[in-house]
């Protein structure tokens, strides 16, 4: 009995913890490319258009730079959410940063002790911006970042 009541919890907790952007409907997905010299700088950066809800699926190396490039398909308010595959990772060993076309920086955030970096930001149409994902840690790891549209 006190093993199913354990197993209901726990499943209900991997439930209610999961984001809601792992159910959005329709998410473009978006893999690290590192296979022409790497996208460890501005110019080297991965492209995509942003639409409603994109899932980035990327992997940090120790001393890891990853950069992306994206214009957004509408202006808008939106979610950036970073997840690192690995749940053992301390607080500031990723560093998230959004910039601006002329590579200017928005806004910048370590991750927590929760394991996620978290943040919202209204962006316009057609414009250029790029994600700046920083490995502080001296190993390898996963990660996801989920970026949906507000309503």
């Amino acid at each position: 009995m006190k093993k199913k009541i354990a197993a209901g919890i726990l499943t209900l907790a991997m439930v209610a913890g999961m984001s809601t952007s792992a159910f959005a409907a329709n998410p473009k997905f978006v893999y690290e490319d590192e296979s022409k010299g790497g996208n460890d700088t501005f110019s080297k950066a991965n492209k995509f258009q942003l639409s409603n809800h994109v899932i980035i699926d990327g992997n940090a190396s120790k001393g890891d730079l990853d950069y992306y490039e994206f214009s957004p398909s509408e202006s808008g308010s939106f979610k950036f959410d970073f997840t690192p595959g690995n749940f053992d990772l301390s607080a500031g060993d990723a560093v998230v940063t959004l910039y601006d076309e002329k590579k200017n920086e928005i806004r910048s955030k370590k991750l927590n002790s929760s394991n996620t970096v978290v943040f919202t930001e209204d962006l316009a149409e057609s414009t250029n911006y790029y994600l700046k994902v920083e490995n502080k840690r001296s190993k390898s790891y996963d990660y996801l970042i989920y970026i949906d549209k507000q309503n």
